[in-house]
């Protein structure tokens, strides 16, 4: 950025000496040796001062803001590092007449240097302006690819009496070579003196530094810009100008053009010719003793999974077929490697997961949510309510503890974010939320009877039919109907499993037989029966089969966030866990359209496995 930002004040310059040569007035502006000095550390250490300026307010604001309880100073910090970044410029650029490109990069320097640890969700803000660095560059190469286009078009040439000679495409062939052998030049005139400081380097990697010298944004921007200047200052009766503007910018996306195409497309078998980049065999080792260590955590996750009751059916040769992962795995290995899982009750699973939010916690996990919800709110009114208390606030406590459930279900793949399933469910607390404040019983799974019913209306039996009319098989809309239903019975019956054992440590000494606290127990109870009633009665087959899907999903679902969170980690080279994610996704797709009948006809994963 600091080259870029030079760029640009030394084009200034010579673009306004340029300009002035056609004796306009008000058009460039001439320069001798001095003023020239004086213009380029006006721009330069001008526009560095604005930006280390801008860099200190923004700081301060970031501190003033630092709230890590506030969810709303996430949006307030993002938003403050956008406004600096093109308040910056403008006042650098615009108002002063210095150089809005370094004012911006010193204000970033300077925010990243002491900016940075007072934000408060630094994975928000690297999301935003990645996002915004694309739409960027997208829009730019994609409107001067267009302009490029349209100015070297024989019709627009022809229109303003410009002409590019066979000649000029072959200067620009000459224009290319001649700025790799300026990159030569320059590498091998600084390699003494970087092979000592920084991170050194050698003579393979100088050599694609030389190779990897892509232009692109800024020469693009700044051949427009003056080609705009030269077309909206000078008159059309000077055509020199035009001329000498359009083949300028013909070479300059030419030449932006070739590296792309040249530089950028060989840059891999240059990488790999020079033996650089990740050492090919060690990566793939350790890829293999990490895909080791995940199969173990997925393989206690099944475990834990198949000691839930209504997962006991998972068909571990189901699960199998659909994770590659588990391919070399027997049944009687996953018997035999689990040990003693009968005496880990209930109430030590919660015990566990109880200590994981907090862990997650501690760690500035998004959990720190959930875990507020389960255990900090109730706290708050403990005192409050005596062993007879009031019975609605009772059940508001309750469903803002299935709030935290199906939130920690979100968080662990059990629930996933973008289905019917995770709208119905957590609509259906909305709705019973508004009944409790009535004073009616808990009634969540009906109320998300009544949401599935509107939403598959709207949208998913209209896709299902067409899946229907389009299959050569007749019973897909009840597959996907088995399996919803199945999913919704299986996350509801988890999370009022979950809210029942928070509700019971927090309110234990309360929860005796007739008080308000078990009244809203008995009433969650009557609420996973009618659950249980809709998932048995599904055919002992197909609950086997939907039941061992919706496990390889949440074992699937689990594996990409654990390959995703590894190499933001930088544990897993970013590239090795793209080709993985990618392979997950597929399994993920083949899990989502597989039919029951495909399992059902297929003797060998008719076993099911009981642990």
């Amino acid at each position: 950025m600091l080259n870029d930002g030079s760029a640009i004040v030394f084009f200034t310059l010579f673009s306004s000496i340029y300009l002035s040569e056609f004796n306009i007035p008000g058009v460039g502006e001439e320069y001798n040796g001095a003023s020239g000095t004086a213009l380029f550390f006006k721009m330069s250490i001008g526009g560095s001062l604005i930006g280390l300026s801008f860099g200190i307010i923004l700081t301060f604001f970031l501190w003033l803001t630092n709230r890590k309880v506030a969810d709303v100073d996430n949006l307030l910090q993002i938003s403050l590092t956008i406004v600096t970044a093109y308040l910056s410029y403008y006042v650098a650029e615009v108002m002063a007449g210095t150089s809005g490109v370094l004012a911006v990069v010193f204000c970033g320097v300077f925010t990243s240097r002491f900016g940075v640890p007072l934000v408060d969700n630094r994975k928000f803000l690297e999301h935003v302006w990645v996002t915004i660095e694309f739409f960027g560059n997208t829009i730019l190469f994609m409107l001067a690819g267009t302009i490029w286009g349209f100015v070297v078009s024989d019709r627009n040439l022809q229109d303003n009496g410009i002409t590019i000679t066979w000649s000029d495409w072959g200067y620009l062939i000459v224009l290319f070579l001649f700025l790799v052998l300026i990159r030569i030049v320059v590498v091998l005139m600084f390699y003494p003196l970087n092979c000592r400081i920084g991170l050194n380097t050698n003579l393979s990697e100088s050599t694609f530094i030389i190779w990897g010298g892509l232009r692109g944004a800024v020469a693009i921007a700044l051949a427009l810009s003056l080609d705009n200047d030269v077309s909206e200052h000078l008159p059309e009766s000077i055509v020199g100008a035009r001329q000498q503007s359009a083949i300028m910018f013909m070479m300059v996306g030419g030449i932006s053009l070739m590296t792309l195409c040249i530089n950028g497309t060989s840059a891999k078998v240059v990488l790999q010719r020079l033996k650089l980049g990740t050492n090919k065999t060690i990566a793939d080792g350790l890829l293999v003793a990490i895909k080791a260590h995940i199969k173990v955590e997925l393989l206690d996750l099944l475990r834990d999974l198949m000691t839930r009751k209504h997962f006991s059916e998972v068909s571990f040769d189901i699960v199998k077929y659909h994770i590659s992962l588990f391919a070399d795995i027997s049944n009687f290995e996953l018997d035999s490697t689990h040990q003693d899982s009968d005496l880990i009750s209930s109430h030590a699973r919660i015990a566990k997961e109880i200590r994981s939010l907090r862990r997650q916690n501690s760690q500035g996990s998004t959990s720190s949510n959930a875990l507020k919800s389960l255990l900090a709110k109730q706290r708050s009114i403990r005192h409050e309510l005596t062993p007879e208390g009031d019975l609605k606030a009772m059940r508001e406590i309750f469903i803002h503890l299935l709030y935290s459930a199906y939130d920690h279900m979100l968080e662990t793949g059990e629930l996933q974010a973008n289905s019917f399933t995770s709208y119905s469910l957590l609509q259906s607390l909305d709705f019973a939320a508004e009944s409790v404040t009535g004073g009616q019983p808990l009634n969540d799974f009906t109320q998300s009877a009544l949401v599935s019913d509107v939403a598959e209306l709207k949208f998913e039996r209209f896709i299902v039919d067409m899946l229907q009319k389009c299959s050569s098989k007749t019973n897909v809309r009840q597959h996907q109907v088995e399996r919803t239903s199945c999913a919704k019975a299986l996350v509801f019956i988890e999370a009022h499993r979950l809210a029942t054992k928070y509700f019971i440590e927090e309110f234990g000494d309360n929860v005796k037989m007739g008080s308000s606290s078990s009244k809203v127990v008995e009433e969650s109870k009557a609420q996973q029966s009618i659950a249980e009633s809709l998932l048995l009665g599904v055919s002992q087959d197909h609950r086997v089969v939907n039941v061992s899907h919706i496990a390889s999903t949440i074992l699937l679902t689990r594996y990409s966030r654990r390959v995703a969170r590894m190499a933001e980690e930088l544990t897993i080279d970013k590239k090795y866990a793209a080709k993985l994610l990618r392979e997950l996704q597929s399994q993920l797709d083949t899990v989502s359209r597989c039919h029951q009948s495909f399992h059902l006809e297929n003797e060998n994963v008719q076993q099911v496995a009981h642990v």
